[in-house]
């Protein structure tokens, strides 16, 4: 597919305007009035959190970076930390593992879905739940409108998610059922939430376990990777667990049983989706697994104990995969999170450390923010993944007939590999631009051949790895 190159090397100079990112999960609220800032060029501690969570957080900010609100899954506050009017008793609970997710309405911007999911506390009795938040109410500072309405009563686990549809518009809403291997896709449009979900058998029965009530089992994250075409999930006293996800149609297949350690709890992947990790609770350990290392067996014989908790009592928690294209690990009841700073590496190389972002005197618990796949940057680099991110760029973004290719200064005069995938993996478009070619910061990509939808396009050269989003309309 070559052809859709034509013209490729017509190079273009970057216009004076600034380029801007979407920035909805630039603020994290969790734990013990804990707050994060990623607004600067390393995180920093935000002040007067009014949310105390075990485990169940939420937040989003506008697209350029502002808070708008953040939840406990039972609670909402808007960005001057006060109760949401119509804020409490949203129908989740704080010590649910991914208790809440927040997903914007497809069809208006100022509104924003708000689901929930019960806990092992309340016996998982409460199903699937969402209400829904306008922004334009109370002066901006928004008021939930529609409250806890019941979407599923079927006994659910503790994992919710949201993925991008392949189309690029449309979200799937993820859960798994208890005491089954069924997985429920919802699908949320322009015109609202589906009540019937596509449903997928397959991979193990999530029952059983500990705890006081014989339901540990329903604790641990489930997430997708940056492109959606992947889907991880811990069972908390059972095995870690991947699959692939069609985000056209909702579906699972290729279910791979990971490792199995003590109490799994938290997964994700890195930003170019070549690794996976997940974390065990008691066990202290942060496990990778090379999604590149060929057959489901070598998948799961490439698992590798690559850092963890110093302290016994502080146990590694949530993963999340941060704007800046680093994962951060929530740490029980301590000041500061732990850090991978270079998630794509392979192994040791991968750099965890302890010693990550002060919360300003506030403690971690065991989560972190649940954010869809489509609010992560699925940018990095092998050697400096901020810096890349930074510069790496595509307008306009959606496109119809071409779309501009920033790069980095670090890939002018390199060769530079350009391919695209369409949302099920098939790769549509493979060229390489040699160095001699390679002499301005910027080129066109003709995309009026391709079918409407979200495309991930990888940018490879000898100084790392660059992959954006880019929704063909």
């Amino acid at each position: 597919m070559k052809n859709l190159f034509t013209g490729l090397t017509t190079l273009f100079f970057l216009v004076s305007s600034p380029l801007y990112a979407q920035r909805e999960n630039q603020n994290w609220f969790f734990g013990n009035n804990a707050a994060l800032s990623f607004a600067g060029s390393t995180p920093a501690p935000l002040t007067g959190s009014s949310m105390v969570t075990y485990e169940a957080a939420a937040s989003v900010s506008d697209p350029t970076g502002t808070t708008l609100f953040y939840t406990n899954s039972d609670k909402v506050w808007n960005r001057n930390h006060q109760l949401m009017t119509n804020g409490q008793g949203i129908g989740g609970q704080e010590t649910a593992t991914q208790g809440a997710v927040i997903v914007r309405h497809p069809g208006n911007a100022s509104h924003y879905f708000l689901f929930a999911v019960d806990g092992c506390d309340n016996q998982l009795l409460g199903g699937l739940k969402y209400s829904l938040i306008d922004m334009t109410q109370q002066g901006g500072l928004g008021s939930v409108v529609s409250k806890a309405n019941q979407l599923s009563t079927v006994s659910l686990t503790e994992k919710l998610t949201a993925v991008r549809h392949a189309n690029g518009t449309d979200t799937w809403i993820i859960v798994h059922g208890w005491q089954t291997n069924a997985f429920f896709s919802y699908l949320l449009s322009a015109t609202g939430i589906s009540s019937t979900p596509v449903v997928t058998n397959i991979g193990s029965i999530h029952s059983g376990g500990g705890g006081a009530l014989g339901n540990a089992n329903a604790v641990g994250y489930m997430k997708a990777s940056p492109d959606g075409s992947k889907l991880a999930l811990a069972q908390r006293d059972g095995r870690f667990e991947l699959f692939s996800f069609n985000t056209a149609t909702g579906q699972l297949s290729n279910n791979v049983a990971l490792i199995q350690d003590y109490r799994s709890y938290g997964v994700e992947f890195s930003p170019d989706g070549s690794r996976l990790y997940g974390t065990t609770l008691d066990g202290n350990s942060i496990y990778q697994f090379n999604l590149l290392a060929g057959s489901a067996s070598a998948i799961v014989a490439s698992a590798t104990r690559v850092g963890g908790t110093t302290n016994p009592i502080n146990y590694a928690g949530a993963l999340q995969l941060g704007p800046d294209g680093k994962i951060y690990l929530a740490v029980y009841n301590s000041s500061t999170l732990g850090i991978i700073n270079a998630p794509n590496a392979l192994g040791s190389a991968c750099a965890y450390s302890n010693a990550g972002p002060s919360l300003g005197g506030k403690l971690s618990q065991l989560g972190l923010p649940n954010f869809p796949n489509a609010f992560v940057s699925i940018v990095s680099a092998a050697n400096s993944s901020v810096a890349l991110n930074q510069q790496a760029e595509l307008y306009p973004n959606p496109a119809q007939f071409q779309t501009t290719l920033v790069l980095p200064d670090a890939m002018i005069r390199q060769n530079v590999t350009v391919t695209l995938t369409d949302a099920l993996g098939k790769k549509v478009v493979d060229y390489t631009l040699r160095a001699s070619q390679n002499d301005k910061k910027a080129l066109t990509i003709p995309v009026s051949g391709l079918a409407k939808g979200l495309y991930t396009v990888r940018i490879s050269g000898t100084m790392g790895v660059v992959m954006k989003q880019l929704v063909v309309e």
